[in-house]
């Protein structure tokens, strides 16, 4: 029993110096990490502005061509149209990880729109039909 509480003690001891000497980090470490963290944020935010500007044209530029291809029956061309086809790559990889789910995400936005538009096509015109005006007085033929 003795050789237990003296392991027991050896190991809380060397746990207690260890974990006071665990808070000596080098704060120009942390200091070089926050800066290069907040230019990471600031290119982050710039490339999802552009990514949303460059989304929104393409919704305008290239919804027309897709419809074109699927009333064609073309699909591989609808999804040569999409933009992800093109690799993005950056040092920063957190950059490049969100580069590329933006760019997937405006990828998926245009091809739901434009297979709700072209659904929207395939549905026929509806036809109005007119009600008959009752007869009034008691009249029926």
């Amino acid at each position: 029993m003795l050789k237990v509480t003296i392991k027991f003690a050896a190991g809380l001891i060397f746990l207690l110096l260890v974990s006071c000497h665990s808070g000596d980090f080098d704060h120009a470490d942390d200091k070089q990490r926050h800066i290069e963290d907040s230019l990471s944020e600031k290119r982050i935010d710039s490339a999802y502005s552009a990514i949303k500007q460059n989304c929104d044209s393409l919704m305008v530029q290239r919804i027309p061509r897709m419809l074109e291809f699927l009333t064609k029956k073309d699909t591989t061309a609808v999804y040569k149209c999409l933009d992800t086809s093109s690799r993005y790559t950056d040092p920063d990889k957190k950059l490049e990880k969100v580069v590329r789910l933006l760019k997937a995400d405006c990828d998926s936005n245009l091809l739901r729109e434009t297979y709700r538009r072209w659904r929207l096509l395939q549905v026929p015109a509806r036809h109005v039909y007119k009600r008959k005006k009752a007869l009034h007085g008691g009249q029926h033929s």
